[in-house]
């Protein structure tokens, strides 16, 4: 007996504090949504340190009387709700009031607000879930909350927190959420004291896009006409054919203007890209769903991310007519990235001219009418290479390893490898007796040797890939990676999550040869690259960089994440300038065997595949 105890307020605020304040981007959510149900025009957010150190909103909304400022420190005090069928109806952001004394009950909390009307405002202060004083205040009208020293009294909470990049970029994704839902509500946001974010109010959603994320990002979307299946509706903007991310960062959902993620319309929306992207690709998307209140649970998730629909199956059927509209807008030939070419699922039958990619110098688009893209050429395109007979010399081996699958880092993903047959054993020999040479190559990416073992098939693009992994490991021993300095700067925007990684790993980055820095909010200047990717699109090096990174799990220690940045660099400068002629395989394939693991590329997939003679007999019927 007595085992069982009621917790005291502070504490029960403070388990509550758990599921409210996952970390400062999460005030941040709630101090603005209390401000928009609060009709607000302007609304100005201010942090330091990613806002451990200090969150204030300020807003111009309806304010407070000195009653209800001391009535929303209550738990579950809220003037949103009055009965459980409201919760069917609501259409408002906050309505379970926890917010506010979950906050304070974790900080050093101060909050001024004041009615239109009133005379004088009121003025709180609490210390970890204590009241410390409650006075007049004479500030304007509107409220005003500070939130300093976050988790001073819970300091296991802190330990939990990311670095100070990762949370301020927390926050600036949870501002551009609330400011796309919210066009018509000036937002001011301030970091460190410089501001990084204003944007005056707009009654059109494609100025405040624009606003929020440049020219160019905006030019990449596509706007479709509002559908509307049953009692849903769906308007918004779809990035273009061809676009698209690992993850679904670009991804901005809304259900009646409340940010969410919801695999109901995350679904649907792949699956109708499913034949213009590569697979594991996701769009673009800034998405609002408008619907009966009544048809939506928000009350699903702690932190109110997700919501649970009533008819799932008629919000996937809005989603998909929505984007097949963009898609049928935008019919017409566009320009699809080379590499993404062999990763897209479609019928072979209805192909196009083949894509001639990755040709001297650096990879060419292909040119593509949707939703008819081509996959690749065709298997039996093989280009004619002169007789081995005719050749000056044969590629000869001057040093070789008989490993044949690159170790994996701890903790790195465990990539599936092509099977090696054991007479791989047997090239370093043959090689040494300038027994292969050159004939011919497959597809412009595999190239065929001959001699009198048989034939081996070599995947130029892996063994590219195997050389400028090794290459870069060495040079990165050495102290830092070449890098080409870039004739102008490229400047561009990131989404936040990808400009806090930048932020984070600057030194890795030039370790590796490249040269960045942060240039303001979610800009990013870069002036230096490595050699071997300097013809690229830079902005699409670094997202596909970075969604190779993160999607790959990078590790703490600096030799795992440099070896792990070396692969993935070296994966997606592995097709460029991939050589055509003769004489350029026969070099490229002659580096490959002076690799300590010239057997297999960065991600355990095998360089070449060798096909005895006896194999050869067997598959044809040879007896003899």
């Amino acid at each position: 007996m007595g085992n069982i105890r009621i917790l005291t307020d502070i504490v029960a605020s403070q388990v509550a504090a758990g599921e409210v304040v996952e970390r400062p981007a999460s005030i941040v959510k709630e101090l603005v949504e209390n401000s928009l149900d609060a009709h607000s025009n302007r609304i100005e957010i201010e942090f330091s340190q990613s806002g451990t150190a200090l969150i204030r909103v300020s807003d111009d909304g309806i304010g407070m009387d000195r009653e209800d400022a001391l009535l929303c420190l209550e738990r579950h005090a809220t003037s949103k709700l009055r009965t459980g069928r409201d919760l069917e109806s609501l259409s408002t952001f906050g309505f379970r009031g926890e917010a506010i004394p979950s906050i304070a009950s974790v900080s050093k909390f101060r909050m001024v607000t004041r009615c239109r009307e009133a005379e004088a405002g009121t003025e709180l202060i609490v210390n970890g879930g204590r009241i410390e004083a409650v006075r007049e205040s004479g500030e304007a009208y509107g409220t005003r909350v500070e939130v300093r020293s976050l988790f001073f009294n819970v300091p296991a909470r802190k330990k939990f927190l990311r670095g100070l990049q990762t949370e301020a970029g927390h926050i600036v994704h949870q501002l551009h959420c609330l400011a796309l839902a919210n066009p018509n509500v000036a937002f001011v946001a301030v970091r460190e004291g410089r501001p990084f974010l204003q944007l005056p109010s707009a009654k059109d959603l494609e100025i405040r896009v624009r606003d929020l994320f440049g020219e160019d990002w905006m030019a990449h979307l596509r706007q479709g006409e509002p559908v509307k299946v049953g009692e849903i509706q769906v308007r918004g903007f779809l990035s273009q054919p061809g676009r698209g991310r690992t993850d679904r960062s670009e991804q901005f959902i809304f259900v009646n203007g409340r940010s969410v993620v919801s695999p109901a319309v995350s679904v649907p929306l792949r699956e109708t890209y499913h034949s213009i992207l590569p697979k594991g690709y996701h769009p673009g998307a800034i998405l609002f769903l408008e619907m009966d209140p009544a048809f939506v649970d928000c009350n699903v998730h702690p932190a109110k991310r997700e919501v649970r629909f009533r008819e799932a199956n008629v919000v996937a059927e809005a989603i998909r007519a929505f984007a097949q509209g963009v898609l049928e807008g935008t019919r017409r030939t566009i320009v699809a990235p080379a590499e993404w070419a062999a990763s897209l699922e479609v019928d072979p039958s209805r192909a196009l001219e083949p894509c001639t990619a990755f040709e001297a110098g650096a990879v060419e688009a292909c040119a593509v009418s949707l939703p008819e893209v081509a996959r690749s050429q065709p298997a039996n395109h093989v280009q004619q290479m002169p007789k081995a007979d005719s050749l000056p010399r044969a590629i000869s081996r001057k040093a070789a390893s008989p490993s044949l699958k690159t170790p994996e880092p701890e903790g790195q993903k465990d990539y599936e490898s092509i099977p090696i047959l054991p007479e791989q054993m047997e090239i370093q020999n043959l090689l040494e007796l300038r027994d292969l040479v050159v004939v011919g190559k497959v597809a412009t990416r595999f190239a065929i040797l001959e001699g009198s073992f048989g034939m081996v098939v070599a995947d130029l693009r892996a063994a590219r890939e195997r050389i400028l992994f090794e290459r870069l490991l060495n040079e990165m021993k050495q102290g830092h990676a070449d890098s080409q300095t870039l004739l102008f700067p490229v400047i561009f925007d990131l989404p936040p999550r990808d400009a806090a990684w930048i932020a984070e790993n600057i030194e890795l980055l030039q370790r590796v040869g490249i040269s960045a820095e942060c240039f303001g909010g979610a800009s990013i200047k870069v002036e230096a690259v490595p050699p071997s990717v300097d013809k690229m699109d830079i902005q699409q090096f670094l997202v596909r960089l970075i969604d190779d990174l993160l999607s790959g799990g990078i590790r703490s220690g600096q030799r795992v994440a440099e070896e792990a940045l070396a692969r993935s660099v070296a994966r997606l400068a592995g097709g460029e300038s991939l050589p055509t002629d003769l004489e350029r395989i026969e070099t490229l394939l002659m580096e490959l065997l002076r690799c300590e693991l010239p057997y297999s590329c960065p991600m355990g997939k095998a360089t070449m595949i060798p096909i005895p003679l006896s194999e050869l007999k067997r598959r044809f019927g040879w007896s003899g």
